[in-house]
């Protein structure tokens, strides 16, 4: 009885992984499914406060530290939009902001799939590896050539 349980158990989990990941690319950064399963936007409205915030948009985590801002800035509402132009990949921020107190944490996730490319108007295929950077202020970042 205790094997029957335990195989249960690993096939249950096997199963579970196996429909994760079959389906990752078919939800956009707000858990929205998309009409086509591989071609996604990721973009996300986040509004800050002062405590160490992650922010998850796409493939893409964006780590914030308490006392990034100055004080008074808080609660700071900004866009993060993760697209590529030209074949480049691009992390963007808006509003641009131009010295934080403490650097942003920028992880992007290794990632196989559809971005939407702005110049071309359409979604390109990219095979993105996993990077981590730290920038000084929001503006384009481009992780990807």
């Amino acid at each position: 009885m205790k094997k029957f349980g335990f195989k249960a158990l690993v096939v249950a989990l096997f199963a579970i992984i196996l429909f994760s990941t079959a389906n990752m690319n078919t939800v956009d950064a707000k858990g929205k499914t998309s009409s086509n399963t591989d071609q996604v936007l990721f973009s996300e409205i986040v509004t800050l406060e002062n405590k160490k915030t992650k922010v998850d948009v796409g493939f893409v985590t964006v780590t914030f530290r308490k006392n990034t801002f100055e004080e008074d800035a808080y609660p700071i509402t900004f866009e993060i939009e993760v697209y590529a132009e030209d074949g480049d990949c691009y992390v963007e921020f808006s509003p641009d902001y131009d010295e934080f107190l403490k650097t942003v944490k920028i992880k992007v996730h290794k990632y196989q799939g559809f971005i939407f490319d702005q110049e071309l108007d359409d979604f390109i295929y990219v095979e993105v590896p996993r990077t981590v950077f730290r920038v000084p202020h929001f503006s384009r970042w481009c992780f990807y050539r």
